[in-house]
């Protein structure tokens, strides 16, 4: 996208009593800056507690009502609300946001519900695909993390769909504990858990189980271990997750779009980032681990 594209995002703010949501648009050279600088002025607007809800790239063209201040501005709302009756939704990571695109074949992004589902392949490869919501995500990664002492390598997987480039992935052996690992997320959050254009991955030979948290914000495990499954499956429902074969997630056929926070770092300085601080080029299929969660429909 051009610097200072404009776009669009309906805000959600609610308390137990009211919910209700708000157009904004702000103009900026990414989606996560825009949102931010939405958020923002939510906040300056009342909002307590704003949550972007569905985004988009925007024509002026197709403005139409009132708005404040000047669509001129960088950063301006409608001002007129929409009022319903406060209702539990589940609140998105950053670093995935639906699209406004309606689909009749597409799942309901309302329908999005913490939880995790288990699945296995006729090649015996077992996936739990996870919904954590809002800022929970680290905190439950680090709970799956301490299952296991040590790690084989951890490794960013920079996906095709930032800059319309190739998947890359970095790894690095020397991030071979829980600690290490959490430590590292922990110092770099805009760049890791909060980029969706990343998938973070801690790997053991076991059952070759990847732990990933993927580009569209989820904990998804893969392993061709029942026993190592069964584990994390118990970890996560002592951590209040239900099972739901049911579960609807992002990567299922709903329109969105990955973004980074306005500190995170571009494709190629992250890269360069990484290089100096012990990550190399690598290409984790060689010894035959997975990726995480399938291909992305869109990006920002």
């Amino acid at each position: 996208m051009p610097d200072d594209a404009l776009y669009t995002c309906l805000i959600e703010d609610r308390t137990d009593d009211e919910a209700f949501v708000q157009v904004y648009w702000a103009r900026a050279n990414h989606l996560g800056s825009a949102l931010e600088k939405m958020i923002a002025a939510a906040r300056e607007n009342g909002l307590t507690n704003p949550q972007a809800r569905e985004a988009d790239p925007y024509d002026i063209e197709n403005l139409e009502g009132e708005v404040y201040p000047d669509p001129s501005s960088e950063a301006f709302f409608a001002t007129t609300r929409y009022s319903f009756p406060p209702e539990p939704t589940f609140v998105f990571p950053t670093g995935i946001v639906p699209s406004c695109v309606e689909d009749e074949e597409a799942n309901d992004v309302e329908d999005i519900r913490a939880g995790f589902r288990r699945s296995k392949d006729e090649d015996g490869l077992i996936e739990i695909g996870v919904n954590v919501p809002g800022s929970d995500l680290l905190f439950v990664y680090q709970r799956l993390l301490q299952i296991h002492g040590v790690y084989e390598t951890f490794w960013y997987l920079i996906h095709e769909h930032w800059d319309d480039t190739s998947d890359q992935i970095y790894e690095n052996p020397g991030l071979s504990t829980p600690e290490a690992i959490f430590d590292h997320l922990q110092a770099h959050p805009h760049d890791a858990v909060l980029n969706g254009f990343v998938t973070l991955t801690s790997y053991i030979d076991e059952g070759a189980t990847n732990l990933n948290i993927s580009d569209h914000k989820r904990i998804v495990i893969l392993t061709y271990s029942d026993t190592v499954a069964d584990t994390y499956e118990a970890a996560l429902r002592s951590t209040g997750f239900n099972h739901d074969d049911h579960l609807v997630s992002f990567d299922q056929r709903i329109h969105h779009w990955h973004y980074r926070p306005s500190e995170s770092l571009d494709r190629v300085d992250l890269i360069m980032h990484l290089m100096s601080s012990g990550f190399k080029p690598w290409n984790p299929k060689n010894k035959g681990e997975q990726d995480a969660d399938g291909d992305a429909e869109e990006a920002v």
